[in-house]
């Protein structure tokens, strides 16, 4: 690694070479350089301690560079042409030397480290100076109103529409055909209403098999008023439906006057699509459009449905937390006009789409009444189901549970009602038993959100009512 020679200018050479001119080499192949010492041998000496003096600034040179390589290598391993690099305030990802770009961790395959430098000699790519952009946060899931919202719906105002309707609604490469028809039933007379029937059908025209999530249907009578229903699935049912297939079902309802019609939204979730598509959505919804609810089974100009007032919420409503939905409905029990109090009930549907079960063991629910004052609502169990109070329910993947609660009695005639269901989702061979017990199997408890209704006595649409100031949370 190191050589030192000395050549003697042999015109002035005298024994022991105490005098004369003397030149020394100083040799380093592993980094190219030559040193030349040209020295006046006036003093052995002295040229002895400069040549010493060269030598050791010559090795710390060469040791530092050393550890130089050395903390390099650390920093860069070697994977086949990629190398794996600390970036600043970010995981550590792969950067591939030939494309220049970032890679996922999972991009190194798996060759090992004495298989990644074969064939020729790559050159190790320069360290980034700053990470690339992230890829933004993915949003969270729709809420069923947020889908139903931004799809038109074909309303035909001032026409005369049939008792039956067919529209298709595409989403990407998802297609939904809707056919509804509409039957008269006659009325009852104890209560003077008209009863209709209808009945869906579903028709996937797209390619990848879809799950009905939620429904949101609009009645409206002759005088213009409306009444709305929302739900998880369709009679008790999430099914699912593959690429042309068909499925069905039947339900029925009820008009304060002989003639009316009905629109209204269905959502779905295509299967196999992970919530990262971008490129279409994995949940949509597809449109009913209008139809007539004709006593005589013809086409009828029946009026449309009132414009909406914003922030006004009807009696009813529907919200997904992951894949548990919850729909719930709100009727008055009982009043006394007198003092002017009242009592409701909420009837709440709860569909289990997850592949766990889901035990509830409890609820808390919040009434807002016109003057912004609160009642609360909190309790173990889940209320009554049939007239029987429950605990704790366990639900199966794939089940569905009606339940009742009782509300607390206000003193207004109008409030809103938001609550929410306290639950854990856990193995299907979990129990009630095993759940009061600590386990690993067990999760966080989740939060099974109830949407906000709006309460009236006749069941119309009412104002969101907000809690006083100094009552707010």
């Amino acid at each position: 690694m190191l050589s030192f020679r000395s050549a003697i200018d042999r015109g002035n050479a005298r024994p022991y070479g105490l005098c004369g001119r003397s030149t020394f080499f100083l040799d380093f192949p592993v980094f190219g350089v030559r040193t030349f010492l040209d020295i006046e041998m006036a003093n052995l000496r002295a040229a002895v301690r400069a040549g010493v003096l060269a030598v050791a600034t010559a090795l710390l040179t060469q040791l530092s560079v050393g550890i130089i390589l050395v903390q390099r290598r650390a920093l860069i391993v070697q994977h086949g042409g990629r190398h794996t690099v600390p970036w600043r305030n970010v995981p550590w990802r792969t950067f591939d030397v030939e494309q220049q770009r970032p890679y996922d961790a999972e991009g190194l395959g798996d060759k090992l480290p004495n298989q990644a430098m074969t064939g020729s000699r790559r050159r190790a790519a320069p360290l980034p100076l700053a990470a690339p952009p992230l890829p933004p946060p993915l949003p969270p899931l729709p809420q069923p109103d947020e889908l139903t919202r931004q799809l038109a719906i074909p309303f035909r105002c001032g026409e005369r529409i049939p008792p039956e309707s067919v529209h298709t609604t595409s989403a990407g490469t998802h297609r939904i055909t809707v056919h509804v028809r509409a039957t008269y039933r006659g009325m009852a007379t104890p209560e003077s209403l008209h009863h209709f029937g209808y009945t869906v059908d579903f028709t996937n025209a797209g390619t990848q098999t879809v799950q009905l999530l939620t429904r949101h249907i609009v009645f409206v009578d002759d005088s213009g008023r409306t009444e709305e229903v929302k739900g998880p699935g369709a009679k008790g049912a999430m099914p699912m439906i593959e690429p042309g297939k068909t499925w069905s079902y039947s339900s029925k309802t009820r008009l304060r006057t002989g003639r009316g019609s009905m629109h209204g939204w269905f959502t779905f979730e295509a299967l196999g699509n992970g919530h990262d598509e971008r490129e279409e959505p994995s949940t949509f919804a597809a449109s009913v459009a209008r139809l007539a609810l004709s006593p005589q089974g013809r086409a009828e100009d029946v009026p449309c449905a009132l414009p909406v007032t914003e922030g006004s919420l009807p009696g009813t409503s529907v919200h997904r937390t992951e894949r548990v939905f919850v729909g719930a409905v709100v009727a008055l029990v009982s009043h006394d006009e007198d003092v002017g109090r009242y009592k409701y009930v909420v009837d709440l549907q709860i569909n289990n789409a997850l592949h766990l079960s889901v035990f509830v063991v409890g609820y808390r629910f919040e009434v807002i009444d016109a003057h912004g004052q609160r009642f609360q609502h909190v309790g173990q169990g889940v209320g009554s189901h049939n007239g029987k109070k429950l605990d704790v329910i366990k639900m199966p993947p794939g089940s569905v549970m009606r339940i009742q609660s009782e509300m607390p009695q206000i003193y207004t005639a109008t409030a809103t009602i938001r609550g929410v269901l306290l639950a854990h989702a856990v193995p299907a061979d979990f129990d009630s038993e095993s759940l009061r017990e600590p386990n690993e199997g067990v999760t966080e408890p989740m939060e099974l959100v109830v949407a906000p209704l709006g309460v009236s006595k006749d069941g119309s649409p009412v104002p969101e009512h907000k809690p006083l100031g100094f009552l707010a949370d």
